[in-house]
């Protein structure tokens, strides 16, 4: 083959397989994402801070014996409902039941002294009236008198004495409440005002401590400042208290006691609340509680829903859906939770359209286009604040 019909041929063979070439398609533009948006409510709330505490018993007794001796018997169930003069424990009384007798007989004698000597006493006065004796007799007589009367004096306090000691061997509840286990079995010997048996704890009111920490008391002393919180002597502050698994806070109180300085190695304040306890068997001293503490005069606030606020490194956002149907990234500044919403202090205006669903604050990025869907889900907050455990801040 010649070199003309080479090139020929190999023009034909490149302009087949030119011509056999696909067309380049167009890219694909990916869907929008489909989210659910909301925009925000606002509400009239007060603000309030949360709090770890524990609680504590208001009326609390050691019981001990108050007097020395074998300890015979136990007359309680542990853990029972005890009320005030029941009987508890009884102490070996026999000593005690002879100090009593013999208090007794010195009472007795003392007595048959007085009579005699008052008797002397009558008539020594009615001779010395007539002079048939002398003063110096006389006085001798009146003496014995006077010291007769006091010696019965002391015979009757000892007697008093052995009396309340005698009633010390049975031991009764000072106090109505729960009591305790018992620390002393029977057998034992008991010692007057040091031994400990048991003792009792007044369930139906309690405390409840909290500690306040440094940035929470400058907030509050700048609401006093400001008038937006009142204080000073008889201005009640409300206290909700409940425990780690309830949802809400069903035990409401007063706060009547703080310290009057800070703690300087934690930096906080010692604040009490007193709770009344419609469940004594539930709520008992001594256990871990959450505290949430009204602050300021109730004022609106722009809130959204708790699950539209996400978390970066500790900050807080939420993704705002702009008129383009653009998502933008918005940093806020969040305040307590109110039930199912969360008030935002700044960052956001009440216009605004927010994404409010977990599936769509995971999806999108800032910039995406989106599909906004308008949530139906009522999203109006309570009156007051709501009984929910506030997130982390």
């Amino acid at each position: 083959m010649n070199p003309k019909t080479c090139v020929a041929f190999l023009l034909i063979i490149l302009g087949g397989v030119t011509g056999c070439e696909r067309p380049k398609t167009p890219p694909v533009t990916p869907e929008a994402t489909s989210v659910v948006i909301a925009r925000p409510t606002l509400r009239e709330v007060t603000d309030y801070e949360e709090f770890t505490g524990h609680t504590d018993a208001i009326l609390s007794v050691q019981v001990r014996a108050r007097v020395s001796g074998y300890l015979l018997k136990r007359d309680f169930q542990e853990g029972a409902e005890v009320h005030q003069g029941d009987l508890l424990y009884e102490i070996d009384d026999r000593p005690y039941k002879a100090a009593l007798d013999s208090a007794e007989s010195a009472v007795a004698l003392g007595e048959a002294h007085k009579a005699r000597l008052t008797a002397d006493f009558k008539r020594a006065s009615n001779l010395f009236q007539r002079g048939a004796i002398g003063k110096q007799e006389f006085d001798l007589i009146n003496g014995n008198y006077a010291e007769s009367d006091a010696l019965l004096g002391v015979a009757r306090a000892s007697l008093d004495i052995a009396r309340l000691n005698m009633s010390f061997t049975k031991v009764r509840a000072p106090m109505d409440g729960q009591i305790s286990r018992t620390l002393v079995d029977p057998g034992n010997l008991i010692q007057q005002d040091t031994t400990l048996l048991t003792d009792i704890v007044a369930p139906d009111k309690l405390y409840v401590y909290f500690d306040l920490n440094e940035e929470s008391m400058q907030r509050v002393q700048g609401l006093i400042a400001q008038g937006r919180v009142e204080s000073g002597p008889g201005k009640e502050v409300s206290v909700l208290v409940g425990l780690s698994d309830d949802e809400e806070f069903p035990y409401t109180g007063k706060v009547n006691f703080s310290e009057n300085k800070l703690d300087a190695a934690t930096g906080t304040l010692r604040v009490r609340g007193e709770i009344d306890n419609p469940r004594p068997w539930v709520l008992s001293p001594g256990l871990f509680v959450r505290v949430r503490l009204p602050i300021g005069q109730p004022h609106p606030a722009v809130l959204v829903s708790d699950a539209a606020v996400g978390s970066d490194q500790g900050r807080r956002f939420v993704y705002v859906v702009d008129q383009d149907d653009a998502v933008v990234y918005r940093p806020v500044d969040v305040g307590p939770v109110y039930g199912p919403l969360r008030a935002i202090r700044k960052g956001l205006a009440k216009d605004e359209r927010i994404i409010v669903d977990a599936e769509g604050l995971r999806r999108v990025r800032p910039g995406a286009k989106v599909a906004p869907k308008l949530s139906p889900a009522r999203t109006e907050p309570e009156a007051g604040p709501s009984p929910v455990k506030t997130a982390s801040r």
